[in-house]
């Protein structure tokens, strides 16, 4: 596990298979991450979804536990961001389209704000 610092904060970043889990949009994503979040229960989740080096718009966002179970289902913005908020914990992001699919694994906790960048692969028939 890779520790860098974006902008005074701390920020996590884990490499797992081709899938990129950060802590850490761009300015843009992270101002929009934290300021389109209301208050609730949890702590702000920005999920990023990526395909070629692009934002992928409208694809589909499945948050389970680590056990499978379901906790969210989003859909990606125009920007290819989908925002919420969840409870401290780890979690196994998925996100689809018709033709690509790619998944990470993210920890959320009461101390840093969270961006997950999920890099969809191609699926093969």
């Amino acid at each position: 596990m890779k520790t860098v610092r974006v902008r005074g904060m701390k920020m996590w970043a884990v490499a797992l298979g081709t899938v990129l889990v950060a802590a850490g949009l761009t300015a843009v994503a992270q101002k929009k991450c934290c300021k389109s979040i209301g208050r609730g229960s949890g702590f702000p989740v920005a999920i990023h979804v990526m395909l070629a080096g692009k934002p992928v718009a409208h694809a589909k966002v499945e948050v389970d536990t680590l056990h499978g179970a379901p906790v969210k289902a989003l859909k990606t913005d125009e920007t290819g961001l989908a925002n919420t908020s969840l409870s401290t914990g780890d979690y196994i992001v998925t996100a689809t389209t018709k033709t690509a699919s790619g998944m990470a694994k993210v920890t959320v906790t009461a101390t840093t704000p969270v961006a997950v960048t999920v890099t969809l692969s191609p699926t093969t028939n």
